[in-house]
């Protein structure tokens, strides 16, 4: 008959918890095993094992509590959802501890397939309410019907995490416009007879991450100027070559 967890319990299970936040923020993964959590929080292993098959299951556990799955707003204005939405994030990759802790993820997944199919499924709920909502747009027809959602999900949030652990820039709230903006107009439904609607290819078919480094390639050259030793021709030419693989005409 279930029934409400023992108070001791869910005091030992937080202690292990946080023991495990506190290690993975001083030394990352690489320092998670059950004997230091054992350590740090007082609790004996044996504890620890009849509630965590092992230390990878732990870990999540313990991130779970730093990034729960929240409800993504679902208002009559796809824009304002997905502004509200990456600013959220924006603000989390800026300060919370879980945006300090993933880099040693992702890097112990490369090696790793049980971190990797755990990471899989941590980051598909994570996901999954962006998903929705971006599947409800489609059937409102906010944006256009042939629009792949699980790589346009991908897109909308790429560009903020390739800032913050590749190239080391800001996440500003102008960038996080602009990138929403320009993201609406390349997926819009067709309204009537006009020029013909320009689109990131990768959104219908193709790599997504492409698309995002090169717009973010393309977006490094208007920010910073030349690179060194590079003439003012070789820079707009880099940017042509650059900017031809993020738009194309649909088909007629």
């Amino acid at each position: 008959m279930g029934g409400r967890e023992d108070p001791r319990v869910t005091r030992s299970k937080a202690n292990i918890l946080d023991a495990t936040l506190r290690v993975l923020q001083s030394d990352g993964l690489a320092g998670v095993t059950v004997e230091r959590i054992a350590a740090e929080s007082g609790v004996a292993k044996t504890t620890i094992y009849r509630h965590w098959a092992g230390r990878a299951e732990l870990t999540f556990a313990a991130l779970e509590t730093l990034m729960e799955v929240t409800t993504f707003s679902s208002t009559s204005s796809l824009r304002d959802d997905l502004l509200t939405e990456l600013r959220r994030l924006a603000g989390g990759l800026e300060s919370a501890l879980w945006a300090k802790v993933l880099p040693s993820m992702i890097a112990a997944a490369e090696h790793d397939e049980h971190v990797a199919e755990l990471s899989r499924e941590f980051a598909a709920r994570r996901r999954s309410g962006l998903e929705q909502r971006l599947s409800v747009a489609v059937e409102r027809g906010e944006v256009a019907s042939d629009v792949d959602v699980g790589l346009l999900t991908s897109q909308v949030v790429a560009p903020l995490f390739y800032r913050r652990f590749l190239s080391r820039q800001p996440i500003t709230d102008a960038l996080i416009t602009e990138h929403i903006d320009r993201l609406l107009a390349s997926i819009a439904p067709e309204q009537g007879a006009g020029p013909a609607r320009r689109t990131h290819p990768a959104l219908l078919s193709g790599d997504s991450v492409v698309v995002v480094l090169a717009q973010e390639m393309a977006n490094d050259l208007d920010e910073h100027g030349h690179r060194e030793g590079e003439t003012e021709g070789d820079q707009k030419r880099l940017r042509v070559v650059v900017l031809e693989g993020l738009a194309t005409d649909e088909p007629e």
